[in-house]
């Protein structure tokens, strides 16, 4: 921090990821709580500081994390995303009377509680993006329904750089290397993780891709295809400026690096 000068919510949050990328979890832990300071409102901050925190086994600060997290759910009529946040709490502590608590006000009937439904896979990932926040119910269990699950081995590259593409990715477990070719070098652009998403250039600008991504480990991914996708953003325009906002951080990040060479 420079300064005389406060952190925008954007270098934050940039901050935030990078140090998520290199597997920085503590530095990952404070530049979220910075973001927190900002928006305490903010449900998904208080979600990804319980995942670091149950990354980390620092199991009574992931508890709290994602009980705030549930409670700011609830208060804005997400029952589902609540839902699957109290989940969360009781398969790192089964004993939770809060949790349980929470789970028997929102399902009405105090004895199905303990028997409610954990959501698919696809669904708890939706839950967790900042991408789809402002989803309903409804639209969070009929975008899982249209996303594709790929699993991808470790080496297989899974868009390739000059080539056209009508999708974005978003990665449920594993990691990739972003790579981009300039006068013959193969340059890293990026590391991303669980909970990133990739390939919106294409799908926004309809020009091929800039950069190639590889799978470093085996990998579980969703596919969201681009009909669908321009669906989503007419009902939910604020994942336009999210979108394009991603995909220009990139771009400048990109430009910087081989500007370095």
């Amino acid at each position: 921090m420079i300064w005389g000068k406060k952190e925008s919510r954007e270098t934050i949050h940039e901050t935030f990821l990078n140090n998520m990328r290199k597997g920085k979890w503590k530095n990952a832990i404070d530049e979220m709580k910075k973001l927190i300071a900002m928006e305490s409102e903010n449900a998904m901050f208080h979600l990804r500081l319980g995942d670091i925190y149950s990354r980390i086994n620092e199991l009574t600060n992931a508890v709290k994390s994602y009980f705030t997290a549930g409670e700011l759910f609830e208060k804005k009529g997400f029952a589902i995303k609540a839902i699957t946040t109290y989940k969360m709490i009781l398969k790192l502590d089964p004993a939770s009377g809060d949790a349980t608590r929470k789970l028997s006000i929102l399902c009405g009937q105090p004895e199905l509680a303990a028997m409610v439904a954990t959501p698919k896979a696809g669904e708890e990932l939706v839950t967790k993006l900042s991408l789809f926040t402002d989803f309903s119910e409804d639209d969070i269990t009929s975008l899982y329904k249209t996303m594709i699950q790929r699993k991808v081995t470790a080496g297989t590259p899974i868009i390739r750089e000059g080539e056209y593409g009508d999708s974005i990715y978003i990665i449920k477990q594993g990691k990739v290397s972003v790579t981009t070719s300039f006068d013959d070098k193969e340059i890293q652009l990026a590391i991303l993780i669980e909970n990133d998403f990739f390939g919106e250039g294409s799908v926004l600008t309809g020009k091929p891709r800039i950069a190639t991504v590889t799978a470093e480990t085996e990998c579980e991914i969703f596919e969201l295809k681009k009909e669908v996708l321009e669906g989503l953003i007419k009902k939910y325009p604020r994942m336009w400026e999210i979108l394009y906002g991603v995909f220009e951080t990139r771009m400048q990040d990109t430009a910087s690096k081989i500007t370095q060479i």
